[in-house]
């Protein structure tokens, strides 16, 4: 399994992980990002990079109202069609192409 590691540098420090990165080549196998959806839709581009074939993907920190939008940032590359609602939250899901 390749993985990609970005520590967010605001939680870093505390998560005993501050600032590293391992990155793969070929992309990684499995992409989870929960932050919100303005930020997913940006950085759909730079995710799609990260990946290789048929990794899975898992992304969160959005709400009812916003899926299509963050599904279609991510169509192109990966159709996220799972999708799991808890407590107002969603997480989408899929495999990319």
């Amino acid at each position: 399994m390749r993985l990609r590691l970005i520590a967010n540098h605001r939680f870093a420090p505390t998560s005993g992980i501050a600032n590293h990165r391992f990155a793969p080549t070929g992309g990684c196998d499995f992409l989870v990002a929960n932050i919100l959806a303005g930020p997913l839709v940006a950085l759909a581009p730079h995710f799609g990079a990260l990946t290789a074939p048929g990794a899975r993907i898992a992304v969160s920190g959005l709400i009812e109202r916003q899926i299509d939008e963050v599904r279609a940032a991510y169509a192109d590359w990966c159709p996220l069609d799972e999708v799991v609602m808890k407590d107002g939250w969603v997480r989408l899901s899929g495999s990319r192409r």
